[in-house]
């Protein structure tokens, strides 16, 4: 089965108490409330690109099914 496809973040609730929780301080939080997260898989046999894009940044995280795998911060 293929996970080919791109999703955006439809709502999200209780993600500020979520964040206040974590300790993220109030002025990210509020950044985050305005973030228009879009999330992109793209997927070739067992190789997988995934990109998420919102406002304020954009990852791209690539990895294989099977194999070790580290996410890197940033």
């Amino acid at each position: 089965m293929a996970f080919n496809g791109s999703w955006k973040v439809d709502r999200s609730e209780n993600y500020d108490k979520f964040m206040e929780q974590m300790g993220v301080n109030v002025m990210k939080r509020k950044l985050a409330e305005h973030d228009n997260l879009k999330i992109v898989i793209e997927q070739t046999g067992d190789k997988f690109h995934i990109k998420e894009s919102s406002t304020f940044r954009t990852k791209d995280i690539d990895f294989t099914l099977g194999c070790p795998f580290r996410l890197q911060s940033g």
